[in-house]
Order: structure tokens, then C-alpha cells, then sequence
């Protein structure tokens, strides 16, 4: 069986896959391990993806989860974090 990738569905940033807030505990470890040389690309693309959902749910009017916990607080900030 393959690799199912679990990707965010907008504009309620579930995953595609598990239905979990996303990134989902799967996507964590996926993105850890494809950035795992390069952590600050994932910074930048997370925090990117994070205003992204802000966006999304700002508009559609729900109450705001912490965002800075879900998309960012879990990304490695140095080589040796990894």
C-alpha cells in the first residue's frame, strides 16, 4: 500500500485524510522529515500556511484556535533541535 499524504482541505484546515485539526500528527512527521535539512523552509512555509488558515477562518467568523501552537510551536528553530 502506498504513502497517503495528508494535506489540509480549506477553508476549515482539516486534513484530507484523518479529518484532525490540521497539520495533523501525520503531517508533522511527514514535513519533519522532508524539511529535516533545511527547518527554516519549514518555518516559512508553515507560517505562510498559517496566515493562509488565519485568513480562512477569520472570514468564515468562528473563533480563532491558536494558530501559533498548531502550525509553528512544534518546528525545529535550530540544525540541532532536529
Amino acid at each position: 500500500m502506498g504513502h497517503v499524504e495528508h494535506t489540509y482541505e480549506r477553508p476549515h484546515w482539516g486534513c484530507r485524510e484523518c479529518g484532525l485539526p490540521w497539520p495533523c500528527p501525520t503531517a508533522v512527521k511527514d514535513l519533519s522529515t522532508e524539511y529535516r535539512v533545511f527547518p527554516s523552509l519549514l518555518a516559512v512555509y508553515v507560517g505562510q500556511l498559517m496566515y493562509e488558515a488565519l485568513e480562512d477562518m477569520w472570514a468564515d467568523g468562528t473563533s480563532l484556535p491558536d494558530l501559533h501552537g498548531r502550525f509553528l510551536a512544534w518546528v525545529p528553530r535550530t540544525p540541532e533541535e532536529r
